[in-house]
């Protein structure tokens, strides 16, 4: 009696409080959750409105206020064919970012089919191509949170990760810088938390210390927790070894797939439409990122929304670089980080609420500039001509800000994933793991697979290998001798490697998986021969190549140009 009175007062509270900045809107209680309606006029006030709602001891928020110009349903694509028609896999993961392919990869441990399907024409195209890279401790995540069991789990769990697929870990280390000293009464509290996190190799840096291991640290800071064990990965190169071992384990992805909508019989998803056929799955798992509440909503399951929320990037190349993870206490979402990068380049990165398209990666001069301003706390002497390149991207958090992670409410036979925010390449694999047992205990448990195989080895990267070697390669095919991208010293035998490898048909394909055209020239020397590359490999007129899913490398939409 007592918690139906408390949540009638409740309501009575939010609609009080909507009503007050947008008398406009419709309240009302659906299925133990909040649902808004009606018209605003930007995406900002659709947020706004969804926070005031939040956190009032309802299971969630469902944001159905409909504002100009929004795009919130999935983009339809041009192709449509039936040839995933009768296609039954035992686990449909939509969604083929980190996440979506981590757990694909746990799943194929076990003897069940997995089909992967993503609205993209390759991985790492969505959010996990835009993730800033850390790999870090968190200590603003709230004790006993699921944020903070997943990051710190996963945090144990991401060495062997990368060791296993073979990618590249920078572990620079994470640097918590302090303005003053009486901020080191929250010593022992940080000290603590990363004790319960099963966080070791912490130490406290004095001010000479820390200008030994990071000499062009700001002046202002006074001294530093140092994490060790904390470091840098590429996101997309990471995505795509995920790819490339769910291929060894015949995992199917589908590219340029479109989940249209679903039939939902009796709590049970019994078909998944998309533009290429109608698939009968067992199991679904929805890892859609910005789209995911689109997703829930199509299988009969949601009870939440999610709102946007833009990450602004600016990488520099500045006389003076930071060579480890920096941020400035206290911890918290929204503060400047600091990822060192390849090269002596540094990437600063901070977010904003709301964008009116769930993929909008424009950039806005404005908060650029803010972000420039910023980015002078921790490089005091940065210039505008140190810009190396900038970019923005979409996030999709929930208006209860927590991580999603749990087997269908509404439906039974789906498992939603959402909100997994910054920290997901921290917690990626942990997050993986756990899923991958909801789904196969969903499934009445399955044996192991005993021919899967979690290594993968990477291509022969020239630069990587010493003067005799290289010599030793380039005699066995003269390929290896032919550089394309003089930035990145990277060879026609190389690229060959991947085309081969993966099936790449497209310039940016190739460009993902050897970081081709991220030099100085940005790709304006090396994408023409690439295409060619491709073009001689498959045999098909140069015209033909595209640079990514849309227009061609010589004409069409990517240039700007209608064919």
């Amino acid at each position: 009696m007592s918690t139906n009175l408390g949540m009638k007062r409740s309501f009575k509270a939010i609609s009080k409080k909507i009503r007050k900045y947008y008398p406009s809107l419709s309240v009302e209680e659906k299925n133990g959750c909040i649902r808004l309606s009606g018209m605003l006029n930007s995406a900002q006030d659709a947020s706004k409105a969804g926070l005031l709602a939040s956190g009032k001891g309802y299971k969630g928020i469902l944001n159905d206020i409909r504002i100009k110009d929004d795009d919130r349903r999935i983009p339809d694509l041009p192709l449509k064919s039936n040839e995933l028609d009768f296609i039954c896999p035992s686990v449909l993961i939509i969604g083929a970012g980190v996440l979506g392919c981590a757990i694909a990869r746990e799943v194929a441990r076990y003897n069940v089919s997995v089909l992967v399907v993503d609205k993209n024409d390759d991985v790492a195209m969505g959010e996990s191509s835009f993730a800033n890279g850390n790999v870090k401790v968190d200590f603003s995540l709230k004790e006993g949170s699921n944020e903070w069991y997943y990051a710190a789990k996963g945090f144990q769990a991401f060495p062997r990760l990368v060791k296993d697929l073979d990618v590249p870990f920078n572990k620079c280390g994470q640097l918590i810088l302090f303005s003053n000293y009486f901020q080191a009464l929250a010593l022992p509290h940080l000290f603590g938390k990363a004790r319960r996190q099963e966080v070791k190799h912490v130490k406290l840096l004095g001010k000479r210390k820390l200008k030994i291991i990071e000499p062009n640290v700001p002046c202002w800071a006074k001294f530093a927790m140092f994490i060790e064990d904390s470091g840098v990965v590429d996101p997309v190169y990471l995505n795509c070894a995920l790819a490339e071992n769910l291929q060894k384990n015949n995992v199917k992805v589908e590219f340029n797939t479109v989940v249209e909508g679903m039939t939902v019989e009796r709590g049970w998803i019994k078909e998944v439409k998309t533009n290429r056929g109608v698939i009968t799955p067992q199991i679904v798992v929805n890892t859609a990122g910005i789209f995911a509440d689109i997703v829930a909503d199509m299988a009969k399951d949601r009870d939440f929304t999610l709102h946007t929320v833009k990450e602004n990037m600016i990488v520099f190349k500045p006389s003076a670089p930071l060579t480890r993870q920096c941020e400035k206490y206290p911890q918290s979402r929204s503060a400047l980080s600091v990822v060192p990068m390849d090269g002596g380049k540094v990437a600063f990165a901070s977010r904003s609420d709301g964008t009116p398209k769930r993929e909008d990666y424009s950039t806005n001069d404005v908060e650029l500039e803010s972000l420039f301003n910023a980015s002078k706390t921790f490089i005091e002497d940065i210039k505008k001509e140190d810009v190396y390149s900038y970019s923005s991207c979409v996030f999709g958090r929930t208006y209860e800000d927590k991580l999603l992670i749990r087997r269908g409410v509404g439906t039974k036979n789906v498992i939603e994933v959402a909100d997994v925010k910054d920290y997901a390449l921290t917690a990626c694999q942990a997050i993986a793991v756990d899923v991958a047992e909801l789904a196969i205990g969903m499934l009445d448990g399955s044996k192991e697979n005993f021919d899967f195989d979690p290594i993968r080895k990477s291509p022969v990267k020239l630069a990587d290998l010493s003067p005799e070697r290289v010599d030793e390669t380039i005699r066995a095919d003269s390929d290896y001798g032919k550089i394309v991208c003089r930035c990145a010293q990277i060879s026609k035998g190389e690229i060959l490697d991947v085309i081969k490898a993966d099936d790449i048909h497209t310039v940016d394909g190739v460009k993902r998986r050897l970081g081709v055209g991220n030099g100085e020239c940005k790709g304006t020397r090396c994408s023409i021969k690439i295409a060619e590359i491709l073009a001689e490999y498959y045999d098909v007129p140069l015209e033909n190549i595209k640079s990514t899913g849309g227009g061609t490398i010589l004409y069409g939409d990517t240039k700007g140009l209608k064919k």
